[in-house]
């Protein structure tokens, strides 16, 4: 996840250019991406500006470099292999997971960006033709003081949304879930979220591209804490959402969950996690989050190296209720 003081944010989907009013020339993009420089846009009704990437790290942006170069259809050539571990290690948790299930697949999704090569997708067939129910989380971390020699053990972001997947899955599937709605069930583990959304933009440009439906899209990013002497609450993030998403998932929580949902208004504040970029190209959207996020209940440790189990605050106890929730939101939307 990143928070405003950090925000490393892509701009979802092609209407941004659209509102540029200043012409993107394809020779202005090519020498200046050539020279390490991202095309930022940093509100809404201004021109895009090229900024350096440690420019990047103390401002509210969206980087909507990738966005232009998809006009042009570029493919990158470059890669970072030692980056791929995590979506290795997925992928590979949940072939074991869907092991004897001729109705499950287990894919990479390829990337061309060189911060990962691939997010993870697992899909449990439907019973026919029809609208994807998604489950995400991001399998990716940062360091943002450090962010290319500095340690990023991620544990809350997003170690736990990916763990709470794994769980999940691994539940439905032990219990011989099927869904019975047409459409089939999908958990995705993104690449690149802490780089500007990276993976979750590609996927769901992808499947708007292709014509696919999805029926709704439910992101888990930091579930493991809550700021101690604060109440525990599952929060539901209330901007770049599906407000009829939000209030459904209100009564999955007061039927399946032990603790409430946050009752306030709670807004991040721009596109904090990979749920905008499904709610960008036009799908339901949500974001549970761990804690009241305008109170800053929420893990303070993240993008550093101090995001562990072990500062006070986290707890498995609470993440596991997620795993209750990605469970049963998944199995109410496609039961």
């Amino acid at each position: 996840m990143k928070l405003q003081s950090f925000f490393s944010i892509l701009a979802i989907g092609l209407p941004l250019v659209a509102r540029a009013a200043r012409n993107i020339t394809h020779d202005e993009i090519e020498t200046n991406a050539a020279q390490g420089l991202r095309l930022l846009t940093l509100s809404d009704d201004a021109d895009p500006v090229w900024k350096t990437e440690e420019e990047k790290l103390t401002i509210v942006y969206f980087d909507v470099t990738y966005v232009y170069e998809a006009q042009w259809n570029w493919t990158s050539t470059k890669s970072l292999a030692t980056l791929t571990t995590s979506s290795d290690w997925v992928l590979n948790r949940a072939k074991t997971i869907a092991t004897g299930r001729a109705d499950i697949t287990v894919t990479q999704f390829k990337h061309n960006f060189a911060q990962s090569t691939s997010s993870v997708i697992t899909r449990i067939a439907g019973s026919a033709s029809g609208p994807v129910t998604i489950v995400g989380a991001h399998l990716d971390s940062i360091n943002m003081a450090n962010p290319v020699n500095g340690r990023a053990p991620g544990a809350d972001d997003d170690g736990t949304g990916t763990v709470n997947l794994i769980e999940a899955f691994r539940a439905l599937v032990a219990a011989g879930f099927k869904p019975s709605t047409p459409g089939p069930l999908e958990f995705h583990w993104y690449a690149a979220e802490e780089v500007g959304l990276l993976g979750s933009h590609d996927i769901a440009t992808s499947y708007k591209n292709t014509g696919v439906q999805v029926k709704a899209m439910v992101q888990f990013d930091m579930t493991g804490y809550f700021k101690p002497s604060t109440p525990e609450v599952i929060s539901l993030i209330t901007d770049n959402i599906d407000a009829g998403l939000n209030a459904f998932l209100k009564l999955v929580i007061a039927a399946y969950n032990t603790i409430p949902a946050d009752p306030s208004d709670d807004p991040c504040g721009y596109a904090c996690s990979d749920h905008a970029s499904w709610n960008s190209v036009g799908y339901p959207a949500a974001f549970p989050f761990e804690a009241n996020f305008v109170a800053e209940n929420y893990n303070p440790n993240i993008h550093t190296d101090h995001d562990t189990t072990g500062v006070a605050g986290f707890s498995w106890t609470h993440s596991l209720e997620f795993v209750k929730l990605a469970v049963a939101a998944a199995y109410e939307l496609s039961a």
